[in-house]
């Protein structure tokens, strides 16, 4: 495992993601230019990044909006959140999301399709790395998604590409 590295969205995952972006008119904001510390696999961070935008992307509604902020910085970790005004998670599936053996798979504002995995995979990459994930969901509304990620006193940078939206 790569520890101690630095995160930057990698240009072939955030192209194809910014044609989605362009394509469903999507306004993306990210409220952070902040460089901080962490203490995380690169590969992982790329995996769990790539998952939560395309879901947002996937569930967000042409001219909608998806958000990146620093939500939160404790003592040993940051909490990172995306946030979109896509049409949320119904309460019944919210419970599920997570539950070993389930996977739960639906079209997104435009018949995307998807395999039911990426958030599974999230969750178990997310607490592999010593952090989490958490959602906060309305349906028709929007979802909140929250992660963590260790920070550490070495001087690794994590920051966005602002380039690719």
């Amino acid at each position: 495992m790569e520890k101690e590295t630095t995160l930057i969205f990698k240009k072939n995952n955030y192209r194809i993601l910014n044609i989605k972006v362009l394509a469903k008119k999507i306004k993306v904001l990210i409220k952070f230019a902040l460089l901080l510390n962490i203490f995380s696999d690169k590969h992982f961070l790329d995996i769990i990044l790539r998952n939560l935008l395309t879901n947002a992307i996937k569930f967000t509604p042409k001219n909608g909006e998806i958000t990146i902020e620093l939500e939160n910085i404790f003592e040993n970790s940051v909490e990172i959140l995306i946030k979109d005004t896509g049409i949320g998670i119904a309460p019944k599936l919210l419970d599920d999301i997570f539950k070993n053996g389930k996977t739960i798979t639906t079209l997104g504002t435009e018949n995307e399709k998807g395999s039911g995995l990426g958030l599974v995979l999230c969750k178990e990459f997310a607490i592999k790395n010593g952090g989490n994930i958490r959602f906060k969901s309305l349906e028709n509304s929007g979802t909140s998604v929250y992660f963590s990620i260790p920070t550490s006193s070495k001087q690794t940078k994590l920051h966005l590409l602002h380039d690719f939206f």
